[in-house]
């Protein structure tokens, strides 16, 4: 089995779990920092794994050869093509050229990017466009790793392509934590403008009381926006919130701080931009990691109104319409323990349905 990943090293870490059932050989197709991140992720273990890493100033025609060469040798059956941002044609060129008994499943994270409406006039747009098309047809499935995303991919996909519903997280059991003063809120994922609302963050905390909650910006970033996102919780000088600085913050120290967290908390920008200037909205035409992060630790969440979450985590948390619905909600939590529980409870529930036994069981032709 082979898995092709440019940089979600979470969910080719949640592949690997899936496939390393004993029987399976398994070829990862990455980058270096990507492998290395896969490899110091909590709990990751297993021998079974074959690396092979692009060079870092490696073509993306030499990097297809290569690929198609491994592939070739080890009579490898299925591919998951799990991030294709770039030079569509020559993945496409890659998967007609390989035996036809090949399974390719190319995981789609924006609709709209690989489905855009136009080709646009430039030389180059045209040659993504068709690169896109190609590749589309060429693979033998597409792939989501949220169910929401799944209508609009079909109205968007060839009539007959089949489209799976292969979750970016698995479910191991991990107990709520107990309730307690200071609420502990994790903003999880990269400081990024086009993915979340840091605004709402520092609005919350100037409505909440002095001691009531504590939020951890979870993520790294680069760029001025970075910049202008820590500076603000410098000059803040408030005790109810942590930031990490850098590009990217240590798996370990990630997932200990969301297996600390009473709330997982996305302040989405639902609607958004991908590929340049193409509009995506966030839990429809585009999947968002927090969900991952949800299902591993089965954390309640807060979450905008209009976000469309997948069924199970509708009742999961605390849904709000802005930041003054959302204050007035905690307020009332910190004296209603009770509620509290409800919410965990129906977390754990909501995040059952992604234990590495089910997701198995509903896709038996991969992972059986």
């Amino acid at each position: 089995v082979g898995i092709q990943e440019a940089d979600h090293f979470e969910i080719a870490g949640t592949l690997i779990r899936l496939l390393d059932n004993g029987r399976n050989g398994i070829f990862v197709f990455t980058t270096a920092s990507t492998a290395s991140t896969v490899k110091s992720l909590p709990g990751f273990a297993t021998s079974d794994v074959q690396w092979i890493i692009r060079g870092e100033n490696e073509k993306t025609t030499s990097w297809c050869h290569r690929i198609a060469a491994v592939i070739r040798a080890e009579n490898i059956e299925l591919l998951f093509l799990n991030t294709v941002a770039e030079h569509h044609f020559y993945y496409a060129e890659m998967v007609r050229k390989l035996s036809s008994g090949l399974q390719t499943i190319l995981t789609v994270h924006d609709i709209n990017c690989l489905f855009p409406h136009g080709a646009g006039w430039h030389p180059k747009s045209w040659a993504r466009y068709i690169g896109k098309k190609l590749l589309v047809h060429r693979v033998t499935a597409l792939n989501v790793i949220s169910e929401t995303l799944v209508p609009y991919l079909r109205k968007r996909a060839p009539a007959g392509k089949p489209v799976h519903v292969i979750a970016g997280g698995i479910f191991g059991g991990e107990r709520a934590g107990k309730f307690s003063v200071p609420l502990r809120i994790v903003v999880p994922g990269s400081i990024d403008a086009r993915r979340r609302n840091y605004d709402e963050v520092f609005e919350l905390l100037t409505t909440m009381p002095e001691g009531s909650v504590e939020v951890v910006l979870l993520g790294g970033g680069e760029g001025q926006y970075a910049e202008t996102v820590w500076q603000r919780c410098r000059e803040l000088l408030h005790p109810g919130i942590r930031w990490f600085e850098g590009r990217s913050v240590d798996p370990g120290i990630f997932e200990a701080e969301l297996a600390a967290a009473h709330f997982i908390w996305m302040p989405t920008q639902v609607r958004t931009t991908s590929c340049g200037n193409i509009e995506e909205t966030y839990g429809i035409t585009k999947s968002t990691g927090n969900l991952a992060d949800m299902i591993r630790h089965g954390r309640p969440c807060l979450s905008p109104l209009a976000l469309t979450l997948p069924a199970a985590f509708e009742t999961a948390g605390i849904r709000y319409k802005d930041i003054t619905t959302l204050g007035i909600e905690l307020k009332d939590l910190l004296n209603d323990q009770e509620r509290y529980r409800e919410l965990a409870g129906q977390a754990q529930l909501a995040a059952g349905h992604y234990t590495l036994e089910k997701i198995r069981s509903e896709h038996p032709a991969f992972f059986s």
